[in-house]
């Protein structure tokens, strides 16, 4: 009798830890799949991460990862589709220098790293202004009404 519950318990342990595996699996195979180094929880940034030829369409250009080139600086190619969708403008841009930031076809980026297979740029978003202030004034002509402290008056 007791044997039967030990074979009992070890059955309902094996299945038990055999489903947390599968779970587990399963999980991290869909985590991976969504790539998580482009999330960014700023909205005025998206993370773009770009292999080597590899392409993305912003507005009505394309722009490519073409690799490092001599002297600290990486190549990118830009793709005017409305004009001329055959050929590649090329860049060649300072590594140093666009962790200031840099710009291609209107659009204004900041480098996070540049290596052979790929790089990693903050696509700096447009937001629409919440408040306007009049020209030559430094503070919106109504302020924030919201609190100043989450957890008092």
């Amino acid at each position: 009798m007791e044997s039967e519950q030990k074979n009992a318990w070890f059955g309902l342990v094996g299945l038990s830890i055999g489903g947390v595996l599968i779970f587990t699996v399963l999980y991290y195979a869909n985590v991976l799949a969504t790539r998580p180094e482009t999330y960014s929880s700023d909205p005025g940034r998206a993370k773009i991460v770009l292999a080597v030829d590899e392409g993305l369409k912003i507005g009505s250009e394309r722009i490519i990862y073409k690799g490092l080139a001599e002297g600290g600086r990486f190549t990118m190619a830009v793709v005017l589709l409305a004009m001329d969708p055959e050929y590649p403008y090329i860049h060649n841009i300072g590594i140093r220098d666009a962790k200031d930031g840099f710009s291609l076809v209107g659009h204004r980026f900041e480098l996070i790293s540049a290596g052979r297979n790929r790089v990693r740029f903050w696509h700096i978003k447009d937001l629409p202004l919440l408040a306007m202030s009049r020209p030559g004034e430094t503070q919106p002509q109504k302020p924030w009404l919201g609190p100043k402290n989450a957890w008092g008056p």
